[in-house]
């Protein structure tokens, strides 16, 4: 719980209205505690469930 919040904070700080695979990236640091993780979803993972989450957050909105 404490690193999303952290994350969250570091968004804000960083003035991230919207999330894009490069700032996931960049802020992974601050969410994943452990390097293995963080390099297991960086890159096109990270894009992969950034785009599913647009998808269900969509279709949540359609209904």
């Amino acid at each position: 719980m404490a690193e999303t919040l952290d994350w969250a904070q570091a968004l804000v700080e960083l003035n991230q209205l919207e999330l894009e695979p490069s700032v996931i990236n960049d802020t992974l640091g601050t969410l994943l505690k452990y390097q293995d993780d963080i390099a297991r979803i960086q890159g096109s993972e990270a894009a992969r469930i950034l785009a599913q989450v647009k998808t269900e957050l969509a279709a949540s909105a359609a209904r």
